[in-house]
């Protein structure tokens, strides 16, 4: 009969209770009193640790013998011999045990990488939800700003504001990301989605305006007059401090609702011309006049039609046509919503109407 002590060591992980790799020791006095130790340690791991299907295999074939040789009391017949094919079945089984904990570490590492790389993923597609994160709480520190000559309102104003650099970077993963390499998009309410060089933001003095100190009593927002419209401001705007009215490379998105982050890579891959330096003019165009109403394979805003998906605007506008649409939308239709765009000339229309042609045969 065998008798004396097997000390183990069990990785803390099967108790989940203590950090540390406890030793204890397991009498077996009798073969049936150690194959029923085994076989509960062995239902611990098999539970617990993420076994390949080959090393559950072995355990079960390991207790399987264990348990069939000496129900069939072959151990009182073979004494001598089956003390050392005892010990070889029990040593079998710790090497087994040893190998699952390897296994089991191994997948952490696999899995710590799988997250890893989905949090890159998310990053790249990362979507904010500021009526959430007001849902929340989470825009309540917020200071008030004033803005000297506010190119929506026209005149000074005051706000009630979230520093945008300081919402962005509260983000972890945002602050392991290159900013040059991503544009950050602000999306509205009515479909607007005016973008920008996330660097070029996160240079800038930009807040996020929860409300209008200078609203009429009682009320959030001012109203905003557009083009004889009247429009929705909230339920955010975007402004800035020290940004000049006039300078049209910054975005002040009103009826603000969320905002994204996009890979440059992105975006360029499906909109951008290749081998073409014409068609990247009129693309620099469009981008910087057109791109934050209207998409182009769905990329860009929905305040406007689709330019080219799945049919172009150019195979069913005449050439001379779209231009003049270009020019004076209103002359064509009533309350139309496209603005006059006073910035651009009529050379510049025409290089944005032949990029809107070559991306007529470079459809999604």
């Amino acid at each position: 009969m065998l008798q004396g002590y097997i000390t183990v060591k069990i990785d803390s992980k099967i108790s989940q209770e203590t950090n540390v790799i406890t030793p204890f020791k397991i009498p077996f006095r009798s073969p049936r009193n150690g194959i029923f130790y085994f076989a509960l340690i062995l239902k611990g791991v098999y539970k617990l640790s993420p076994l390949s299907k080959l090393l559950k295999y072995c355990l079960i074939l390991s207790i399987t013998l264990l348990v069939t040789l000496f129900q069939l009391q072959l151990y009182s017949l073979f004494k001598h011999k089956m003390h050392k094919l005892y010990l070889k079945l029990v040593a079998l089984l710790f090497l087994t045990l040893a190998s699952c904990q390897q296994q089991g570490k191994q997948h952490k590492i696999v899995a710590e990488n799988t997250t890893n790389a989905s949090t890159k993923q998310t990053v790249d597609s990362m979507s904010i939800d500021l009526l959430a994160l007001q849902q929340e709480g989470k825009l309540k520190n917020t200071h008030l700003v004033t803005v000297q000559d506010d190119p929506v309102y026209h005149s000074i104003k005051r706000y009630q504001a979230v520093a945008l650099s300081k919402l962005l970077s509260s983000y972890t993963a945002i602050k392991t990301i290159d900013p040059k390499n991503y544009q950050i998009v602000f999306e509205c309410e009515d479909g607007y989605k005016p973008m920008m060089p996330l660097q070029k933001i996160m240079d800038s003095k930009a807040y996020v305006a929860v409300s209008d100190v200078d609203a009429p009593k009682g009320q959030l927002w001012s109203e905003i007059i557009k083009d004889g419209h009247q429009m929705k401001a909230a339920p955010f705007y975007l402004i800035y401090e020290a940004v000049p009215a006039n300078e049209t490379d910054y975005k002040w998105p009103y009826n603000l609702v969320k905002i994204q982050l996009v890979n440059n890579s992105l975006n360029t891959a499906l909109i951008a011309p290749k081998d073409d330096p014409k068609a990247q003019a009129g693309f620099d165009l469009f981008d910087k006049n057109c791109v934050t109403c209207h998409a182009i394979n769905k990329i860009g805003g929905t305040m406007g039609p689709e330019l080219n998906y799945p049919k172009s605007v150019t195979e069913y506008w005449k050439k001379d046509q779209l231009k003049k649409f270009i020019q004076h939308p209103a002359s064509f239709r009533n309350d139309v919503k496209m603005p006059t765009l006073t910035n651009i000339t009529p050379r510049d229309i025409d290089q944005i109407i032949y990029y809107l042609e070559y991306m007529s045969d470079h459809k999604i």
